[in-house]
């Protein structure tokens, strides 16, 4: 029995080389020319005759503005403002666009640097002219609203601003009111004069009842018990007499006669003169000390009292003392931010970021790449076409089999 040799699709697919493939490829040259034609020649068609051209201008523009960076306008801020609505609709107004916000959005791109200072927009459109016309609108726009703000944010900073330093001006003269009143109604220069003439006086009474009765009234003590002694041993009168004397009233005009007075004795009548006076001086001296001794007493208690009143008041005194320096500083400091963002809005039309790299009218169009598209369709074609002949051949070769 004779064995059956493999047939033509199993020496296909068992012995297929790239002499094969390249076989193929040729009988079906034809087919995949004229795919590869049919391809180039629409993509041409479509690159030359339907697609619109596409023009684009670019615009660069440097976001290191010193003024921007005082009023917090920071890179991403101005790229975000780049395609705000704001923007483009103030773009529409200013070239008069017959296009909607978003359709402007479409036609700008947006770039920003690596190191974020330069911002880069693109305008696309399907002349030069009209491209170059949307940079120019989308710069003035720009600037314009950049401007505004600008003027937005340091007015609503200095709306902030007046309102902390009214706020901070309102407690410092609160305070100050607080502390001239309390000058006025405590008065501590008249209590500290006060408290100087109450220590004063205690020294004084101290001293005073201290000489009174550590020297004064011991002496006039010792000198009333020496008069006294000294007055017993002196005789009242000179000399004996019967005669008892007699002394005239001071207002009296009669003379005294010595036929009816005896004489007095000089020392004894000095003695007793003496005696009087130092009686009298002693019970002086001993009211004296029992007042001093009082004052002395009570003067202590005034002063602590006093002085604590005075302490208390001092600390008060201090303390809204302590406010109003603490409150001076922080209204300077509120003047100080006002007097700022008054300036700050005074120069914010210069937080505009400048061109650096104006327009220019674009010379050819950027799409659609006719060249590029038309290899493009012939490459594809090609493969399509290589892939199909392969395909082809696969399957008339398997009818053949059959």
């Amino acid at each position: 029995m004779q064995a059956h040799s493999p047939g033509p699709v199993q020496a296909w697919e068992d012995e297929i080389d790239l002499r094969q493939l390249i076989e193929s490829i040729w009988r079906r040259r034809w087919f995949i020319a004229s795919l590869v034609i049919a391809a180039v020649a629409a993509a041409g068609v479509l690159s030359y005759f339907v697609l619109p051209p596409r023009y684009e201008s670019s615009i660069t523009v440097d976001l290191l503005v010193p003024q921007a960076t005082e009023l917090g306008l920071n890179p991403a801020v101005f790229e975000a403002l780049a395609t705000s609505n704001r923007v483009l609709e103030a773009m529409v107004q200013l070239g008069f666009l017959d296009m909607t916000p978003d359709r402007v959005r479409g036609s700008i791109a947006v770039s920003l640097s690596k190191d974020s200072r330069l911002l880069t927009v693109t305008t696309r459109a399907q002349s030069a002219s009209q491209a170059q016309q949307l940079a120019v609108l989308w710069y003035e726009a720009f600037r314009q609203e950049a401007g505004a703000y600008a003027q937005e944010r340091v007015a609503q900073r200095l709306d902030v601003a007046e309102a902390e330093l009214a706020a901070r001006e309102s407690m410092y003269s609160a305070a100050r009111d607080a502390l001239n009143a309390f000058d006025s109604t405590v008065m501590l220069p008249v209590m500290e004069a006060r408290l100087e003439s109450l220590q004063a006086e205690l020294v004084e009474a101290e001293e005073r009842l201290r000489t009174l009765t550590q020297s004064t009234i011991p002496a006039d003590e010792a000198r009333l018990q020496a008069i006294q002694l000294a007055l017993a041993e002196q005789p009242q009168v000179l000399g004996a007499s019967s005669h008892v004397m007699v002394v005239p009233a001071v207002d009296s005009g009669a003379g005294v006669t010595t036929s009816d007075v005896t004489m007095l004795n000089p020392v004894y009548l000095q003695l007793s003169q003496d005696l009087a006076s130092t009686q009298t001086r002693l019970v002086t001296n001993r009211r004296s000390a029992e007042l001093l001794a009082t004052v002395v007493a009570e003067l202590p208690a005034q002063i602590e009292a006093l002085r604590a009143r005075l302490i208390a008041y001092r600390e008060e005194r201090a303390r809204l003392e302590r406010e109003v320096n603490a409150l001076k500083p922080m209204v300077d400091e509120a003047r100080a931010q006002r007097d700022t963002l008054l300036a700050l809005q005074r120069a914010a039309d210069a937080a505009v970021p400048a061109v650096v790299s104006d327009p220019a009218l674009p010379s050819a169009p950027v799409a659609p790449r006719k060249l590029l598209n038309m290899a493009l369709a012939g490459f594809l074609a090609a493969f399509v076409g290589i892939f199909g002949a392969l395909i082809m051949e696969f399957w008339t070769t398997g009818k053949e089999e059959q």
